[in-house]
C-alpha cells in the first residue's frame, strides 16, 4: 500500500516500476521491416522534410539494419488535451539512419541522426532523439511523424 501523502509523480513512477519487475511473456515485434523499407523511408522522410522546408533534390541517407526494440506508447497518441497518456511500450523494428538533407536555397546542411519504427510490418514512425531524461526510456525519442491511422493498443492483443 502507497503512502497517501506520496506525490501522484511517484506514485506513477512506483506503479511502472513495480509493473516491470517479474516474468514477462515474450514480446512479439512483429515482422521484420520489407526489403523496401529502405526506399519507404526515404519517400516519407523527404515528404516530411519537404513540407517545412522546400528540398532541392533527394536527400542522401545511410541506414543501419533493423533491429528489435521498443518505444514509449505515448508516442503514438493522439493529441489529448490535459488528459493523461498511456504509460508502456509498443514492440516493433527500428531502423536507425542518418539523413542529410539538400534545402533550395540553403547552404549544405548537416547529417542528422533518426529512427524509423515499424511494427505489425509497417512503418509506424519518424523519430529524433529526445532529451533522453525521463526515466525507462519515456523520452528517448521524439516523433517528427506517426501513423496517426495506427493505434497501438488495437493492433496488438492484451497481454
Amino acid at each position: 500500500m502507497m503512502p497517501a501523502s506520496m506525490c501522484p509523480l511517484a506514485r506513477m513512477l512506483l506503479l511502472v516500476a513495480m509493473s516491470a519487475c517479474g516474468d514477462q511473456p515474450a514480446r512479439d515485434h512483429g515482422p521484420v521491416p520489407a526489403a523496401d523499407h529502405q526506399a519507404k523511408v526515404r519517400e516519407l522522410v523527404d515528404r516530411v522534410l519537404d513540407e517545412r522546408h522546400r528540398l532541392d533534390g533527394p536527400s542522401t541517407y545511410r541506414f543501419a539494419a533493423p533491429v528489435r526494440d521498443r518505444v514509449a506508447r505515448w508516442l503514438f497518441d493522439a493529441e489529448s488535451q490535459g488528459q493523461p497518456q498511456a504509460l508502456g511500450y509498443v514492440y516493433g523494428w527500428s531502423v536507425e539512419f542518418w539523413v542529410t538533407p539538400r534545402y533550395l536555397g540553403y547552404p549544405v546542411q548537416p547529417q542528422s541522426r533518426r529512427m524509423a519504427f515499424f511494427a505489425a510490418g509497417q512503418l509506424r514512425g519518424i523519430f529524433s532523439a529526445g532529451p533522453g531524461s525521463a526515466p525507462f526510456e519515456l523520452d528517448k525519442w521524439t516523433a517528427l511523424w506517426v501513423d496517426v491511422a495506427w493505434q497501438p493498443g488495437r493492433a496488438q492483443p492484451p497481454r
